[in-house]
């Protein structure tokens, strides 16, 4: 985005992606924030569905079913006569959750068929459908439905052998299925919300802490996971930290963030800012030491949100 990558025809779906990744990471005033800027109306027809169903997904995650019921009727039109192709499978997987949440998963289910067949043509590429099975798994358990949630459950499972992210997403799910059963442990909701906290799937993570607290008979287990809900949430709330992390830097730090983000080394900078390569070494240090990172890895990670915020 800061680069203009795409020029103005791609500006709107990188909006719409990256205030995506805010709303999986549970920051959802951020994400609606982002996309204020978008006008539904000027989106061809696969950016206005993944808006569509972008604003579906943070009605669910506000519990908001009037506003669910506003989006899907929008999602709906937006899919007559549409065609599958890889890149629909982020909308779509979110639309099959709150059509499970609406009780209208037909709507989509020959989309999800159809979804379904080309990831099975193409060897069922993992980078492309771990998410797409893990929101299938999430759309099962919404509908009560366990033969739904077979297929979905054995494809993340095969999955992770080759992937990290998709063993996490297979072990949740099946730590979720327990949670449903009332036949887990704290120590295994600890692991593996903790785990999908780790991989960026906060508000999911948080979630499955909460639902265990609210299924688990004992009430001093379902108290230390109602409080593990509440850590997860508030460890990784990026949004209120880079609020309060941006008033802590200067014009001048985030001027040097954002080139640092860049790939730019010191000298670069300087000769950029008009200033020594040791005074760009004092303003690094000086952020990692406001912003309490630990290493150059995690400082990257929360200038990379720090400056999204300013730059909004």
């Amino acid at each position: 985005m800061r680069a203009d990558l795409g020029g103005g025809s791609a500006r709107a779906r990188h909006v719409l992606l990256s205030s995506w990744c805010l709303m999986v990471q549970g920051r959802v005033d951020a994400a609606e924030r982002r996309i204020e800027q978008i006008d539904p109306r000027a989106l061809d027809d696969r950016d206005a569905l993944l808006y569509w169903s972008l604003q579906a997904g943070l009605a669910r995650r506000r519990t908001d079913l009037s506003a669910m019921r506003a989006c899907w009727r929008e999602i709906r039109s937006h899919t007559f006569g549409l065609r599958i192709t890889l890149y629909d499978l982020l909308p779509l997987g979110e639309m099959m959750v709150v059509g499970a949440r609406l009780r209208d998963s037909a709507r989509v289910e020959h989309m999800v068929n159809d979804a379904m067949r080309i990831l099975a043509d193409l060897g069922d590429p993992v980078a492309w459908s771990a998410l797409f099975h893990w929101h299938g798994v999430q759309a099962a358990f919404q509908a009560e439905s366990p033969a739904a949630l077979i297929p979905h459950a054995n494809a993340l499972a095969h999955g992770g052998a080759q992937s990290p992210y998709a063993a996490t997403l297979a072990t949740a799910g099946r730590t979720w299925l327990d949670v449903l059963r009332r036949e887990t442990d704290f120590a295994s909701v600890e692991s593996s919300a903790r785990a999908l906290a780790k991989c960026g799937h906060v508000w999911d993570s948080a979630r499955l802490a909460g639902q265990a607290a609210l299924q688990h008979p004992d009430r001093e287990s379902a108290l230390s996971m109602m409080q593990l809900a509440r850590e997860i949430s508030k460890d990784h709330s990026w949004s209120a930290m880079s609020e309060q992390s941006t008033s802590l830097l200067t014009r001048r730090e985030l001027e040097v963030g954002r080139l640092v983000l860049d790939g730019q080394g010191y000298r670069a900078i300087g000769e950029q800012l008009f200033i020594s390569p040791k005074t760009v070494e004092h303003h690094v240090a000086r952020m990692r030491s406001r912003l309490g990172a630990s290493s150059r890895s995690e400082l990257l990670e929360k200038l990379h949100d720090i400056v999204a915020e300013a730059d909004e």
